[in-house]
């Protein structure tokens, strides 16, 4: 080996080295962006599901309260247009299952 190709190693180690500095920085920057979203992305769902158990308790109270009353019925609209009616008595909550009608007839035969 001659002289020239002793000092071109040594100049290739630390071109080597500097490029892997460089890239390690830029790594270390992609971390910590992608641990920045990660956490943003956690802290929303946390923040989604702490809504939904205080709706879900919301909901679980006004059931109870409703479970107080006797022989009533309670329609709950839901976003799709669709709905559910419950029933309660003697402390016991039902879903009911409604029919429509389009008209009653008593015992006595009278139609309304």
């Amino acid at each position: 080996m001659d002289n020239r190709q002793k000092q071109i190693v040594p100049r290739d180690n630390f071109i080597l080295v500097q490029i892997i500095n460089c890239a390690m920085s830029e790594i270390g920057s992609l971390i910590e962006l992608l641990a920045d979203n990660d956490y943003r992305v956690f802290e929303d769902i946390k923040q989604k599901n702490e809504i939904l158990f205080n709706e879900c308790l919301n909901s679980k109270s006004t059931l109870n309260l409703f479970s107080k009353n006797e022989d009533k019925y309670l329609t709950h609209f839901l976003k799709d247009g669709s709905s559910i009616t419950f029933y309660t008595t003697m402390g016991t909550i039902y879903k009911a299952d409604c029919l429509s009608v389009s008209e009653i007839e008593n015992f006595d035969g009278y139609t309304q």
